[in-house]
């Protein structure tokens, strides 16, 4: 055999196993997303990034999965993220397990109500035609002021007992509010979470000082809806709007 018929062989013969070789590493797991991460434009990884600037040079680095540019703790990156508290707090005290505490509080009110009324149409029959001139006068009087300084008190009985159960539930649900927002916080990895009200709420007012009130508590006044983790909280939660 000529030589140039042994060399063209040869030739072949690494071609063929050039060629072998590249299917190979198409076909080898990874390869392709290897030879993607390799045509990318990261840079690192380093320590820190040194960047120039008219007041002197800035190290930019990782500090605790925060982008940091300095040792004090507001020389950091920190995520921002938004709660709709009013909603949540309605729905809260609208779920039957509060809502029906301050049913059974109306049910006993209701009922105390009615002895009372009860008390006042047998005063009524009792006492109805007594005029000063009368000799009943005044018992019915003391009767009547006995009655009334009974009603007065367990009104204001009631009303404590109004405000006691609504502070309570109100504490609770806020509580489990904020419990539920560190949760979701850690999970998406948020710094900061701070309470909003829509733009886009109808405001719900009697008076004027009302409706400034509630346009004063609208701080946030445009924001990416990416930001909203209300219905994350919501879940959480196992809240839903009807």
């Amino acid at each position: 055999m000529s030589h140039r018929v042994r060399f063209v062989n040869h030739g072949l013969l690494v071609l063929v196993v050039l060629l072998g070789v590249a299917v190979l590493s198409q076909d080898r797991p990874g390869s392709r997303a290897d030879a993607e991460a390799n045509q990318r434009d990261d840079l690192g990884p380093t320590d820190g990034l040194i960047l120039r600037g008219t007041k002197g040079d800035l190290r930019v680095r990782d500090a605790e999965g925060r982008l940091a540019w300095g040792d004090r703790p507001t020389d950091r990156v920190t995520s921002i993220a938004f709660v709709h508290v009013d909603r949540i707090m309605t729905l809260l005290m609208d779920a039957p397990r509060l809502s029906d505490e301050r049913k059974a509080l109306e049910d006993r009110e209701r009922s105390k109500m009615e002895e009372f009324q009860a008390k006042r149409d047998e005063f009524i029959r009792q006492y109805g035609r007594v005029n000063p001139d009368h000799p009943d006068f005044e018992r019915a009087s003391e009767a009547w002021r006995v009655l009334r300084e009974s009603l007065d008190q367990w009104q204001q009985e009631m009303s404590k007992d109004n405000e006691r159960l609504l502070k309570e539930q109100i504490d609770v649900s806020w509580k489990e509010i904020l419990s539920a927002i560190d949760v979701v916080a850690e999970r998406k990895g948020v710094d900061i979470v701070l309470r909003f009200v829509p733009t886009a709420e109808p405001f719900v007012a009697e008076d004027p000082t009302g409706g400034i009130s509630q346009l004063l508590g609208r701080t946030v006044l445009k924001m990416p809806e990416t930001l909203d983790l209300t219905s994350d909280v919501m879940r959480q939660l196992n809240l839903r709007d009807e």
